[in-house]
């Protein structure tokens, strides 16, 4: 599916789930009984009122596009591991960056 459309449509059940939500808080109904009354499951109300607070507040899972670098003609030189963290030292790696290296896995 077009990404575009992904987006449209998740706005679209946002906005439907964000208006039964203050349906039922407006209600003087308790939130079963609202769901009860609306043919609404329960979990489903709670689910989406959980995704469009994390959308609001910024909590909202999102991925990010990791670019994969081209192969470059460095040859792996040493294979260090530390605390169970393995890096490929590659040629022509400075003797400063191996130490900033081994100083950043000793911290995790």
């Amino acid at each position: 599916m077009d990404n575009s459309l992904q987006i449209v449509n998740t706005n679209r059940e946002m906005q439907e789930w964000s208006n039964k939500i203050q349906a039922c808080r407006s209600s003087s109904l308790s939130v079963r009984a609202w769901c009860r009354e609306n043919n609404v499951p329960i979990s489903s109300l709670y689910y989406w009122q959980r995704k469009i607070f994390n959308r609001v507040s910024g909590n909202e899972s999102q991925f990010a596009e990791i670019p994969v670098p081209v192969k470059s003609n460095f040859e792996a030189i040493a294979r260090l591991t530390v605390n169970g963290i393995a890096v490929e030292l590659l040629s022509g790696i400075s003797a400063t960056e191996i130490a900033e290296i081994i100083a950043g896995l000793k911290q995790c």
